[in-house]
């Protein structure tokens, strides 16, 4: 019994190593596996850190870019609104300047026309004065042709 006894603990301590060295080449090719594993996840990483980090830096080239532009636009628009607002000055400018021009013209005509009207009713008299003095001179010559016929006859 003792012999059995010894022979199966032999024999347990036998499947124990057998186990124990299985456990341990699984536990070594878990731990093999876990280092690839880490190896080829570091080295995914490195090649995507690259990646990415050629994309951040493509997109900060465009993104400065993009400011740029933006800064130019911004610049152009400034400057444009300043010369649209130098051309409204001017525009006012001009049309104070028309509707001066155009108000002194119209008191030139309104003078000029109050002394034409001034002017032609003074000749109107003058013309009707002229008459009546012709019509007394004729009037007074025929009379004397009347008074020298009447005389001579």
């Amino acid at each position: 019994l003792t012999k059995t006894v010894s022979l199966q603990l032999e024999e347990l301590k036998s499947v124990f190593n057998i186990a124990q060295a299985e456990q341990a080449a699984v536990i070594a090719k878990l731990k093999q596996d876990l280092q690839d594993e880490r190896q080829q996840r570091s080295e995914v990483e490195a090649k995507f850190g690259v990646k990415l980090g050629e994309q951040v830096s493509k997109l900060t080239d465009e993104m400065e870019s993009v400011k740029k532009q933006n800064s130019e636009l911004m610049d152009r628009v400034e400057q444009l609104h300043a010369q649209g607002k130098e051309q409204e000055r001017e525009l006012e400018k001009h049309r104070a300047a028309r509707n001066d021009l155009e108000e002194h013209v119209v008191d030139m005509l309104e003078d000029l026309v109050s002394k034409l009207r001034t002017e032609i009713v003074a000749e109107r008299n003058d013309r009707e004065a002229m008459e009546e003095t012709l019509l007394k001179l004729i009037e007074e010559t025929c009379s004397r042709v009347e008074g020298g016929l009447v005389s001579s006859s």
